[in-house]
């Protein structure tokens, strides 16, 4: 049983995975004769092979992007392959934490041998940057799974995140114990990725000064929430802070700044607000 045939494992293998045909073949030949008349023999004959076509060498691009790669694979085999051959992913360390790949069936109704198939998968680079290989088997007709695997280098930029402050807007700085007001912190998004307000990498404003303290006006670390779902590069976006005065007297200042959950903190470019409480 070869590397990665059973389930995903940190073991660095791929490069033994695909020297098993050799070695099966050379210890055929030390044991003498073998009998190709059952399936499994018959398989080790090279009814399903194949050649991979790179269409790139290497595969770079930006974090937050999607991409269409076709995936080309000449058949090699004594067999033709039908609409049901597909390739599956093998998941690893680069598409746990850096992709999402979405792969399809054939293109064509049949290859066969000698002829090239086309695969059509689907790349969503995610937030984190990393380098590796997205790993693909070929299943032939639906029910004969490929012995080696694909592997296609790609590597994910690391993402650059940054801001420009364009307005903080509050309505008044002295209030009274309880009262509640909303201000609006109004940024230019100056990076290469867009900032979103849902999803496990949505992007708000944190307290700091330390970071992640508990804001006696939000009782919570997070103090301002983003009100479009999306903001691009080069757009502007804003912020909703909901305050209520603490039950105490005296001054305060509240320091901020973005942060995309689960990737990085921003710059807090001494944002704060000035309040006073009687």
């Amino acid at each position: 049983t070869g590397h990665e045939s059973v389930m995903h494992t940190s073991c660095p293998g791929e490069h033994l995975s695909n020297l098993l045909p050799l070695i099966r073949k050379s210890v055929a030949d030390l044991n003498g004769p073998t009998d190709y008349s059952t399936k499994e023999n018959r398989l080790a004959l090279n009814d399903f092979s194949f050649e991979y076509i790179p269409v790139l060498k290497k595969i770079t691009m930006p974090a937050d992007r999607k991409m269409e790669y076709i995936v080309k694979l000449k058949n090699t085999g004594k067999k033709t392959w039908n609409k049901d051959t597909k390739i599956n992913l093998i998941d690893n360390t680069l598409v746990k934490k850096s992709l999402r790949v979405k792969t399809s069936k054939i293109s064509e109704s049949q290859v066969a041998p000698g002829e090239v198939g086309k695969f059509k998968i689907t790349i969503q680079s995610k937030l984190n940057e990393g380098a590796g290989y997205i790993k693909l088997r070929p299943n032939f007709n639906g029910e004969n799974l490929s012995e080696n695997a694909i592997s296609i280098p790609v590597t994910v930029k690391k993402p650059h995140f940054d801001y420009k402050i364009v307005k903080i807007s509050i309505p008044k700085t002295t209030l009274s114990f309880g009262e509640s007001l909303n201000a609006i912190v109004t940024l230019k998004n100056t990076g290469n990725v867009k900032w979103r307000n849902y999803g496990p990498n949505r992007i708000s404003i944190g307290s700091t000064n330390p970071k992640d303290r508990q804001s006696e006006f939000t009782n919570s670390s997070r103090m301002g929430f983003l009100k479009e779902p999306i903001v691009r590069p080069g757009q502007v976006g804003h912020f909703i802070f909901r305050l209520k005065a603490p039950p105490k007297s005296g001054k305060y200042t509240e320091y901020f700044a973005p942060v995309v959950e689960s990737i990085t903190w921003l710059d807090n470019k001494n944002m704060n607000f000035n309040l006073n409480i009687i």
